[in-house]
């Protein structure tokens, strides 16, 4: 059965089981085609293997399977992964983030939230790959940067940013105009970001005010942050606040 992706829509077969009121999202294994785009294949496949579906997947921690029989089916080393806190790609990592660029700042998001670190062939594909990006959309990119600001370790996750090229598409530029005094700002505030509190969007606006006001503001709009949000960030680079950016 082949699933013809069109418009940027593909049907997919899921179905949501309910087990003592709560709900599980059960969806049929499937292959993907090709991208074309850098954001969906352009057929998918159903009616494949439980090893194919996986094998299509991006970290190989985050391909791990627990069968009915209660065993775990772990084709690529995914739990040796997680006991070495590494992030792995499943196959060529090139090909990998080449398909989907997000899978970029998916592994610094993974970073930032489980203190994890990235194997030295996919941080050489992140380098070389990293401003492609902005294929993702600003929409896609805002929903992981959030998560990496807001999970434990932002601090790993931002130094990641920095050093590939992840930095750039995140606040809305493509040609590396940054300048060298935000990015020292931007790693000075890794220092202290971890133990800053979440709440009212204090660690995205500390972001941001390291970009400066007007460069700030450019990165925030980039992201289509809703007007609440977009509001409250703009206030943090109006702001004056000893020790920070």
């Amino acid at each position: 059965v082949f699933v013809r992706v069109s418009d940027g829509f593909c049907v997919k077969v899921t179905v949501t089981v309910l087990v003592e009121g709560e709900g599980f999202e059960v969806t049929s294994f499937r292959g993907d085609g090709p991208y074309l785009d850098g954001r969906r294949p352009v057929e998918v496949r159903l009616g494949v293997s439980l090893e194919e579906d996986l094998a299509r997947r991006d970290f190989t921690i985050n391909a791990i399977a627990y069968s009915a029989t209660g065993e775990m089916v772990d084709p690529f080393g995914g739990l040796q992964d997680l006991k070495d806190h590494k992030i792995r790609c499943i196959g060529d990592p090139m090909r990998r983030f080449g398909e989907n660029p997000i899978r970029m700042l998916r592994a610094a998001r993974m970073a930032a939230e489980f203190g994890f670190w990235p194997e030295d062939k996919v941080l050489s594909a992140m380098r070389e790959l990293g401003g492609t990006l902005a294929k993702a959309g600003p929409d896609r990119i805002r929903t992981d940067f959030v998560r990496l600001v807001e999970s434990s370790y932002p601090s790993r996750g931002l130094k990641l940013l920095l050093d590939t090229n992840l930095l750039d598409p995140v606040i809305g530029i493509s040609d590396h105009t940054l300048s060298a005094d935000c990015r020292e700002k931007v790693l000075a505030l890794t220092q202290s970001i971890d133990t800053v509190p979440c709440a009212n969007g204090q660690r995205l606006g500390l972001f941001y005010r390291c970009l400066g006001a007007e460069q700030g503001k450019a990165a925030i709009f980039a992201l289509n942050f809703d007007k609440k949000t977009r509001k409250q960030l703009e206030s943090f680079l109006r702001q004056e606040t000893e020790g920070t950016c």
